[in-house]
């Protein structure tokens, strides 16, 4: 596959990961199911084996500027990091 292929993809699996995150929620609904759907994307590539150095930077790049939203909710990471665990494992024991 080639790495447009990939890339191409990528869009397919935030949306997956969003949905098992929050079967209920549109896509309007915020930019916080988007820190989770990286999460667990970034979370899907490795453990597929998946990960590059171009795929590294690009996830820690997006996650960067996130940074300051990390900074003023202290919470943020922790529940973006549950719920993207939670997608993960449902997709992964589907």
């Amino acid at each position: 596959m080639h790495s447009t292929e990939k890339n191409n993809k990528r869009p397919n699996t935030y949306h997956s990961i969003r949905s098992k995150a929050h079967p209920e929620s549109t896509t309007n609904q915020g930019s916080k199911e988007e820190l989770v759907a990286e999460l667990g994307a970034s979370a899907l590539i490795s453990y597929c084996g998946l990960e590059t150095s171009s795929s590294f930077r690009n996830n820690a790049a997006y996650i960067q500027n996130w940074l300051q939203a990390l900074r003023n909710d202290k919470r943020l990471i922790v529940s973006a990091s549950g719920k993207a665990e939670k997608a993960v494992d449902l997709m992964l024991d589907s």
